[in-house]
Order: C-alpha cells, then structure tokens, then sequence
C-alpha cells in the first residue's frame, strides 16, 4: 500500500497517473464582492474561483488537469475505503432505483480532515502541485440558490471496473425541491452502468446548497482529486480505520 504514499512526509501530491492513488472529494460555494458594478468578467470568475478553492478545505496554490470521471481499480475513495466515515442509507431512493444509495456528505468531512483548512492547513497538498481531478464549477449572480452535487457508482467487480464520478453545479428554484438534483445525478449513473453494462451496488451521493448574497457573486466547486497521501498521514491499518480512529492516531 506504500504505492498511495506521496514523496513528502507532511504534503498530499497530485497522481501522476501511474500506480495507486487517492480520491478525496468535495463541494465548495463560496461568495466574492465583484471587482466594481459593471463587472470585469474574466477577474471575476477568476477570484471566485479561487476563493471556492479555499472556502471548505484547503485545496488552493494547485494546477489543475481536468480529467473525466472514472476512479480506476487502483484508485481508492478517501473516507469510503480507508479511514471510513458512516453514512446513510437512503432507503426509500434505494427501493425506487434497486440500487443501494448512501448519502455521503460526510466524504466532505473526511477531505477536510485530510487537507485541512486555509486558516488550520493539516496534510496540504504540495504548493504549485500538478493535480489531475474531476471537477465542474460554475459562477453565479446574486439572490440565486445555487447548488453542487457529486454521485459516486461503486461497481460489483471492483477489481476490473472503475468507479464512476459525476459533478454537477446549477441553480435551484425557489419553490423546486433539492431531491431533483439528487435524483438526476443517480438515474445518470445508473444510465451510464446500464451503457457500459457495469452494475453499481451503490451510489454514493454528495450535495450542498447556498442562497447567494445581495450584491455577491459566487462559485460552486465540486471537485474529486487524485492524489498521492502524505507520509505521515499513513499508517499500515489504515484501511481498517474509521475516520475518527485515524485522527487520533495520527494526532489531529
């Protein structure tokens, strides 16, 4: 399992796209002041950007690859297959679509842990680090309720199959209920199993919302990068520990 390691005690690093590696996601909103009242476009989503890169964990001062959505046998879920946190079934959504479907916005807790903050920075990743990560972002005007989703499908045959990674941002209605969103992410995944004849035994599913300020701009961030763990974050039963049961032994 050393493979997942990174070549710094007390940084993660970006996977350079060969050999085991980590998957760590999570979803920003964050709100920005516009630069003036005309608005400079391309200044704007810049700073918005970068400020939802830092609102939840620290996942700022990296350059990003965006890569498409799959997690492959050699990748492991942060939070799911090691240093684990509990989530949810959903049970009535698990009936309706015959595929067990967890409520995971705890994963989120997990890559907090991990990476840290920007005012309590823990195992960052390395600074001007190359990240490959599946992300989608979106920046949005004022008096929006603007939401990002992520949905994670956990094939049967992990071995030979990838896991699928979707994201989502957009704008919910006032009067629109937040489980359409949820749902979409599920029947696209099941979707794009039933194409690839992949069955999923579950669909993990991450969602926050945010109604944005009078006078604010704002940008959703869902993200799920790929990276290498830092030394000192690992430990040789790591896979058999909850999140809470590494921290502790890790000393946060």
């Amino acid at each position: 399992m050393k493979e997942i390691l990174s070549k710094y005690e007390n940084f993660c690093e970006g996977w350079k796209g060969e050999g085991k590696f980590i998957s760590s996601p999570f979803i920003s909103i964050s709100e920005t002041d516009p630069l003036d009242k005309k608005g400079n476009g391309l200044l704007n989503e810049i700073l918005s950007f970068d400020s939802a890169e830092i609102e939840t964990t620290y996942f700022g001062q990296v350059n990003l690859v965006k890569i498409t959505s799959f997690c492959s046998p050699e990748g492991y879920i942060w939070g799911y297959d090691l240093a684990k946190v509990d989530m949810r079934e959903i049970k009535e959504l698990t009936a309706k679509y015959k595929s067990k479907i967890l409520e995971a916005n705890k994963l989120e807790k997990a890559t907090i842990e991990l990476l840290g903050t920007n005012k309590y920075k823990r195992f960052r990743i390395f600074p001007g680090s190359i990240v490959y990560c599946a992300f989608n972002f979106k920046i949005f005007p004022e008096n929006k309720i603007a939401y990002g989703t992520i949905g994670i499908g956990i094939p049967q045959d992990r071995e030979n199959q990838a896991c699928l990674i979707m994201e989502d941002v957009g704008i919910r209605k006032i009067k629109e209920s937040s489980s359409i969103a949820k749902e979409n992410m599920i029947k696209s995944i099941i979707k794009i199993g039933k194409e690839h004849r992949i069955k999923y035994r579950e669909i993990l599913i991450m969602y926050k919302e945010k109604r944005i300020s009078k006078g604010k701009i704002a940008c959703v961030l869902a993200a799920v990068p790929f990276l290498k763990i830092a030394q000192k974050a690992f430990l040789s039963n790591i896979f058999d520990l909850s999140l809470e049961e590494w921290k502790r032994k890790v000393n946060l």
